[in-house]
């Protein structure tokens, strides 16, 4: 019961305790609200009197307020004088400098029991603070003056605390065309400002609702949180921040900061870090024109970066900037293709000046590797100068070209796919690099190599695709060594080996060639392959798909020594053809053409010009060596007649051939355009039921008109004006000798003068003797060779044989001529007397006589149509 009494007046005593504390306290209170009432409705007067007339007496622009008053409660411990809704004009006299809700001026309530006026902090809410830097560098805010006349009672300003809420800034750099536009949710200052030496420590949450220069934003409805430290000197004009932290929505960084004034200029040095950014979220804040270009390509992954900027600010400036940079877990989207280029790497470092930052820019970029879907690559990159940029890249690695060519933006190849191994290095000085042109190439330093692999290349979308693309290139500078390169053109396939110069300016430039050098082997060219209209891979009717175009390779120079096993086209056929081809230009020349044919050899040159959009020039030379005329005929479709066709012709052709043509697009010739000249020799030849040689039945047996040999047929043949012409020639064969030599024209026409042997016509060979009266008197020449001359005219498939007067007529004078030089000779044996000039003189009188239509002619006669 004892214990019990005494926790009870413990208890007690405590609870009195707690009542004097408690009535202390309220009495404290009391009295401090009642002083504070006192004092203020003392000083309130006096105090705001005081700061106006001081803060008029220091400014040099308009200053309105609604009203003032004095508290030392509101901003406990501090007594503070609270202005509403002031109006401050910058110093131009145009805008509102400051425009306030509310401004606190807060003293120290002893100072004031002092009558020491000192304000030791400012707070401003619901603001709008608008700084301006005009044209002629001229600031708006500079609206204080501090000099001996001004008298102050006692105020002074020694601030150690500046705060700010919801204020919102607008500062413009017309000079520069800088725009900062924001929103200061908060701002805490503190330090002590009236020092000339002191450190202040700022927090801030601010939101930057656009940052421009020249009227492109860089940042815009971005949150900005800022915690650093500020050291100012005002005596050695040293400014610097110092591990400041920044932390945007988009980025946090750390800097240190520091701006000084040695002499005339200002000169400053600075250390950025960033860490771990976010470079999807960075590009989402990008300015419009920067974003533009990564619409195609979409960066992203975690980017860091330091730098340091060092150098001269102000009117003229000259900065230093290096730094150094890494990506990684990166990656490149395609939007319009939906390729990645995924686990992108890399570190590398940059350097640059101001002014002058695209040319003295420095970017090296020691390592990089990637992965597309299937294939990755590494290697290393410098470039130098981004006004003429110069290139240095080497990569190595294993892709797939579809792949690539998907992901690049720009597509140099219209289609390509297939496999490559990758190990080159490149070296190249640029014009620019927003449009890389064909002459940048000219002098480019590249080495290394490629291995392709089952690649499909079409270059443009109108030209032909090479297909199964399989060898190894290897690169030396402007040069590309072919080591074995096969592949399929049209359905041919070949194996090529050289040399190919010009192919980057080739690939970026509609205008600049390509030039091969190489060995070329193809097992088989089938030519109506390769002619055939139409690329392949674009869908065309069946008809078109027939039909046959010649080409010459687009903006290509080649010089080609080429080898095939088996040649077609059409119905002809040659095998072991070699020779060399270069076109230069749209000029084609062939040299050394050989090959084997028909059961003998052809030899050739030719040239093949382009002269317009159509027709193409065609000019040969060549030589047929113991041809089978049968197969001949065959190959070449029957040299596109019906009249002697391979059905009718044997034997073996030796020729000579000139021949000049104009071949259209479609690879018919133009007949009126054929000029040749043609040796040609056939041995062992047969005419079988040769409708021509059937015409003459009426002179010789029908049965041995129908198979008509002989031993050897020679002569020269001109074809020009879409006509054949046949000098004399002379056909000595089983059934009927004939001399012949006339015109044959393209369309069938045929003017021969045939000259028979008339004793052989008159022996066995005649079908009946009662044609030997159809042919007249007869003139013996007193050596037996008596000539029957035939005209042959109209159409070839209907000839009509007529009495060729003409060149029976020739035929008697050649005739005489030759007896009355006989005579003569024997004459002169007999009389040497008689000079030759006698014998002339007696010869030209009987010429005369011969000639004259007065003197009586022996006649011929014979029915003029048979």
């Amino acid at each position: 019961m004892q214990d019990t009494s005494l926790i009870e007046n413990k208890i007690a005593r405590k609870g009195k305790l707690l009542k004097k504390i408690g009535i202390i306290l309220c009495a404290v209170i009391l009295s401090f609200l009642l002083l504070s009432t006192v004092l203020t409705f003392v000083f309130q007067d006096k105090i705001a009197n005081i700061f106006l007339m001081h803060l008029y007496k220091t400014t040099k622009v308009e200053i309105k307020h609604k009203s003032i008053s004095f508290s030392l409660i509101r901003k406990f411990p501090m007594a503070s004088l609270q202005i509403n809704d002031i109006h401050v004009k910058d110093l131009q006299g145009i805008h509102n400098l400051l425009q306030a809700e509310k401004i606190f001026l807060q003293f120290n309530v002893l100072d004031l029991l002092r009558n020491n006026y000192t304000i030791r902090r400012i707070d401003i809410s619901n603001a709008d603070l608008h700084l301006i830097i005009n044209e002629k560098g001229e600031n708006n805010w500079n609206i204080f003056q501090f000099n001996d006349s001004i008298q102050s009672e006692n105020v002074e300003v020694r601030l150690n605390t500046i705060q700010l809420n919801k204020v919102k800034l607008l500062f413009e750099h017309h000079p520069q065309k800088i725009i900062v536009s924001s929103l200061v949710e908060y701002l805490s200052a503190k330090g002590n400002f009236s020092e000339n030496v002191f450190t202040a420590h700022l927090s801030s949450d601010m939101f930057i609702h656009e940052l421009s220069v020249d009227k492109v934003v860089y940042l815009s409805e971005q949150p900005l949180y800022l915690r650093t430290k500020l050291s100012i000197d005002t005596e050695k004009d040293i400014y610097s921040i110092e591990g400041g932290n920044f932390d945007l929505d988009i980025l946090k960084f750390t800097a240190n900061v520091t701006l000084s004034k040695p002499q005339d200029k200002f000169y400053l040095q600075t250390h950025v870090a960033i860490k771990n950014a976010y470079i999807e979220k960075i590009t989402r804040k990008l300015p419009k024109l920067v974003q533009i270009k990564t619409t195609t390509l979409k960066p992203a992954g975690v980017f860091s970066l330091t730098f340091d900027m060092n150098g001269e600010v102000g009117k003229k400036n000259k900065l230093n900037i290096k730094g150094k940079f890494a990506w990684k877990k990166g990656s490149i989207e395609n939007i319009e293709n939906n390729i990645k280029l995924s686990k992108v790497k890399m570190e590398g470092q940059f350097s640059t000046t101001i002014p002058h930052t695209l040319s003295a820019t420095k970017i090296v970029i020691k390592d990089f590797s990637a992965e597309l879907k299937q294939g990755q690559f590494q290697g290393a990159l410098e470039v130098e100068n981004l006004d003429q940029p110069l290139v240095a890249l080497s990569v190595n690695g294993a892709l797939n070209l579809e792949d690539l060519h998907s992901f690049i933006p720009t597509n140099y190849f219209y289609k390509v796919t297939g496999n490559a191994d990758i190990d080159i290095s490149f070296k190249n000085k640029f014009t620019q690099l927003k449009k890389i042109t064909a002459q940048d190439f000219t002098h480019s330093d590249i080495e290394g190599n490629i291995i392709f692999s089952n690649v499909l290349l079409q270059i443009r979308e109108n030209e032909n695709m090479l297909e199964n693309l399989s060898g190894d290139l290897r690169f030396d500078n402007q040069v590309i060594h072919a080591e074995k390169l096969t592949g399929i053109l049209k359905g041919n396939l070949f194996e090529l080996k050289g040399k190919i110069e010009n192919v980057f300016p080739y690939i970026l430039d509609n205008k600049s060639r390509l030039r091969i050098n190489a060995d070329i082997y193809l097992p088989e060219l089938d030519m109506n392959k390769l002619f055939a209209k139409g690329i392949k891979g674009v869908k065309k009717n069946t008809e078109k798909q027939q039909e046959q175009e010649l080409f010459f390779p687009a903006n290509m120079d080649f010089d080609f020594t080429f080898k095939m096993d088996k040649l077609s086209y059409n119905q002809f056929k040659a095998q072991n053809t070699e020779g060399k081809a270069t076109l230069f230009k749209n000029i084609l020349q062939l040299e050394n053409l050989q090959m084997n044919t028909c059961d003998g050899k052809l030899q050739a040159t030719g040239r093949i010009a382009q002269t317009d959009n159509e027709n193409y020039s065609l000019k040969c030379q060549a030589n047929l060596s113991d041809i089978n005329i049968q197969k001949l005929f065959f190959a070449f479709g029957n040299f596109g007649q019906n009249n002697l066709t391979d059905k009718n012709i044997r034997g073996i052709t030796s020729s000579n051939i000139t021949f000049h043509t104009i071949l259209r697009k479609n690879i018919t010739l133009v007949p009126n355009s054929i000029v040749s000249e043609i040796d040609v020799v056939i041995e062992n030849g047969e005419l079988n039921n040769f409708l021509p040689l059937e015409s003459l039945s009426k002179f010789i047996a029908l049965n041995e008109l129908k198979n008509v040999r002989f031993a050897t047929l020679e002569n020269r043949i001109r074809i020009e004006n879409s006509t054949i012409t046949i000098p004399n020639m002379e056909i000595k064969n089983n059934a009927l000798d004939l001399l012949i030599m006339g015109k044959h024209a393209f369309a069938g026409n045929i003017d021969y003068h045939i000259k028979l042997l008339l004793q052989d016509v008159l022996s066995k060979k005649i079908k009946n003797r009662k044609q030997k009266e159809d042919f007249g008197d007869v003139i013996d020449d007193n050596t037996g060779q008596v000539y029957l001359h035939l005209l042959a005219t109209g159409n070839i498939d209907n000839p009509v044989f007529k009495w060729d007067a003409h060149s029976a007529k020739k035929g008697f004078q050649k005739q005489f001529s030759d007896q009355k030089q006989q005579i003569q000779q024997i004459q002169q044996r007999n009389n040497p007397t008689t000079t030759p000039n006698n014998i002339k003189g007696k010869e030209k009188e009987k010429e005369k006589d011969l000639n004259n239509p007065n003197k009586q002619q022996p006649e011929i006669e014979i029915e003029e149509d048979w």
